[in-house]
């Protein structure tokens, strides 16, 4: 008897995206697109069409362009959202319209402040305009796990009868607990008391603030979800979500005990979270499974090797550079200048980087040199003291540019392994409230420094510019 199939969402792109500072770019998020096509995600979340010009810009591209997998936007439950994420993905061979709105009395009370019947109404009628526009269509009661269970299920019953095909429970706070009178017992209570729910797919989508998202996940498993919701390395705002690649290592390895199928190459995993980190610029933590340095096992695979003529002159002449640096180029180096490559070649570029120079000391005051060039082509020149090296940095590619940002957060990593190993950097700034995130490695710290200074800076700058961009449509009250 053949094993029921469990069905991937992957919402990098659009919940994943909410970690702060990340930001992605719409040619980043195609290029993690296509990267998930090849895995064989079974659908991918491409974004939140309605948010603004920007994203629903990406998700139809994305639906316009790759194939295979079910391509969804999210929309709120409101008659702009659902119209605009139709608009969307109408383009995909396989659409979707994911339709949400908080259940929980704690949200309706302070998101919606309106009463129950009120969110009823807007559940269902925002379901049947999704199901006018196509035949798959998800609901998520946001904030599941703290809903009273009866006014749950109702809720579940009456958007199952509007024309839901797929209900996924969502563990928004991360509030839930593995166990079988916690996440357990309300999936089950959901199939006993929800009318209808054995005609379509549950799903699950978890966060991982009590570090449990993954547990939660495989828990809804054995309770009977066919649907699981995650994202690459874990991303996600606060905590982050379930790991994706976690999730699909644990069903394929005890496939004994779960008894489903999944569709995903797993050869993909590694690659895919190579290319997760480098775009967002969280580094993977070193004990995950993707993140280890030693050899990896074939099954979650190698990073990709295909690149044109023109980006391997490139990174030849990188290889240059860091061989009259380094006694031994490693393998590791090279997938490193290729992440490089791939990240210059994908992020928004409005001011690129000549050269850095930087004198100080103990007892000296720290000053930093940076020679930029600007949109137009025209070199800069400035310097800038500061406390130490890198704040020297920061304060001269401020000077140049004319621009003033606060450093929240910086991160150093040895890439490789050596005394003379490449290094990378990862900095995060904030203006008016918003954090970006920059990434660049180097065998000088001080210059990846500035690399990434730049990264943030550049992103910074390309939202200034797109925030002038009129938003689509209206939003709810």
């Amino acid at each position: 008897m053949a094993n029921e199939r469990v069905l991937l969402l992957d919402t990098t792109l659009r919940d994943g995206e909410q970690s702060a500072g990340i930001g992605m770019t719409g040619a980043e998020k195609m290029e993690i697109a296509r990267q998930l096509q090849k895995m064989n995600v079974d659908i991918i979340e491409a974004g939140f069409a309605a948010s603004s010009p920007g994203d629903f810009e990406a998700v139809s591209n994305i639906a316009k362009e790759v194939k295979g997998p079910i391509i969804a936007s999210l929309a709120r439950a409101h008659p702009n959202d659902v119209d605009q994420a139709w608009r969307a993905v109408e383009h995909s061979e396989r659409p979707r319209i994911h339709v949400f709105l908080s259940s929980s009395e704690i949200h309706q009370m302070h998101q919606l402040r309106k009463n129950r019947e009120e969110v009823m109404e807007m559940a269902v009628t925002m379901v049947e305009r999704a199901k006018g526009y196509c035949e798959d269509v998800e609901f998520s009661p946001m904030d599941a796990t703290r809903t009273n269970p009866e006014y749950l299920y109702q809720m579940l019953t009456e958007v199952i009868r509007a024309g839901a095909t797929t209900i996924n429970i969502a563990d928004t706070v991360g509030y839930a607990i593995p166990s079988a009178t916690g996440f357990a017992r309300l999936l089950q209570d959901i199939k006993t008391n929800v009318p209808g729910i054995e005609n379509v797919v549950m799903s699950v989508h978890c966060h991982n603030d009590l570090g449990l998202a993954v547990a939660n996940s495989l828990t809804a498993v054995e309770s009977g979800a066919r649907q699981l919701e995650g994202c690459i390395n874990g991303i996600g705002e606060r905590a982050g979500n379930a790991s994706l690649e976690e999730i699909i290592m644990a069903l394929d390895t005890r496939k004994d005990h779960f008894g489903v199928d999944i569709g995903i190459d797993t050869t993909q995993i590694y690659p895919s979270s190579r290319m997760v980190s480098r775009i967002s610029g969280m580094a993977v933590q070193a004990q995950q499974g993707s993140g280890r340095r030693e050899r990896l096992p074939p099954r979650i695979g190698h990073p990709p090797g295909r690149l044109n003529r023109e980006e391997v002159s490139r990174i030849f002449e990188s290889f240059k550079v860091l061989a009259d640096r380094k006694r031994e180029v490693t393998d590791r180096d090279l997938e490193i200048l290729m992440d490089e490559e791939s990240r210059e070649a994908s992020e928004p570029i409005s001011y690129t980087l000549e050269q850095v120079q930087f004198s100080g000391g103990d007892h000296g005051i720290a000053t930093a040199t940076v020679r930029l060039i600007d949109p137009e082509g025209v070199p800069i020149t400035d310097a800038a003291t500061g406390n130490g090296p890198v704040n020297a940095i920061c304060n001269a590619v401020d000077r140049a540019i004319g621009v003033v940002n606060k450093l929240v957060d910086f991160n150093v990593q040895s890439a490789t392994e050596g005394v003379d190993s490449l290094g990378t950097v990862t900095i995060r700034i904030e203006k008016d409230g918003k954090t970006y995130t920059g990434r660049g490695a180097d065998t000088d710290i001080v210059v990846a420094s500035a690399k990434a200074y730049l990264s943030a800076v550049n992103r910074q700058l390309a939202s200034d510019e797109s925030a002038n961009v009129p938003a689509l449509g209206s939003t709810p009250d």
